[in-house]
């Protein structure tokens, strides 16, 4: 609140809200004879696994003062904003089941029929694959940023580059998992610890903030 301006702060506060709030709904499916089971496990899931499409990619291409490296890098958070959307609409309208950490899979209510939701599966599929390759764009403006920078934004960027390094490794390795597998939970648990502890030696250490 004292820098209202600075994106981050606001993207991980976003960022650990709605993980609790799809914790909750994923602890609400699980109970048996509640009502909207099924629309609060479609809501989980996607919760649930935001962060990688949803936060991430901007969290990478922001670090640490909220904004592009230059202004060349706003294609690049225009390109993940039109993933974010193009992702979620597809992963709300997919055939078949949606995914629940801790739960078995179950339908999708809002699912499509036919051809056109079995489009939507693949078109969901192929906004993961991008966002893998949007990692990497963002990582190369944290190498341009890194360049230019000096004294305590430098460190920052440091540890900062070190907990994002995990990220493209981790989208492809899980890609051909099960998104509810132990080993996907595993890795994305990892490297968001990994990823989130970086960013607190930044605040903390080298005077972020």
């Amino acid at each position: 609140t004292r820098i209202p301006g600075n994106a981050i702060g606001w993207i991980l506060l976003v960022m650990g809200v709605s993980q609790a709030l799809g914790f909750f709904l994923d602890a609400y499916v699980a109970a048996p004879g509640l009502p909207g089971r099924l629309p609060a496990g479609a809501a989980a899931s996607q919760l649930e696994f935001l962060p990688v499409i949803a936060y991430v990619p901007p969290l990478v291409l922001l670090f640490p003062d909220g904004r592009p490296a230059s202004p060349r890098w706003r294609v690049a958070v225009w390109a993940w904003a039109i993933t974010l959307v193009v992702g979620l609409t597809a992963s709300t309208l997919q055939a078949g089941e949606v995914p629940i950490n801790s739960n078995p899979s179950q339908p999708n209510p809002y699912a499509l029929g036919g051809a056109l939701g079995s489009a939507m599966e693949i078109v969901a599929g192929l906004a993961y694959l991008a966002t893998g390759c949007l990692f990497l764009v963002a990582a190369a403006s944290l190498v341009t940023r890194y360049r230019r920078a000096r004294g305590d934004v430098r460190l920052q960027l440091k540890w900062f580059a070190f907990g994002a390094s995990f990220l493209a490794p981790a989208v492809f390795l899980t890609l051909p998992l099960a998104a509810n597998s132990p080993l996907s939970i595993s890795v994305w648990v990892v490297t968001a610890t990994i990823m989130i502890g970086a960013v607190g030696v930044a605040v903390l250490r080298h005077r972020l903030y």
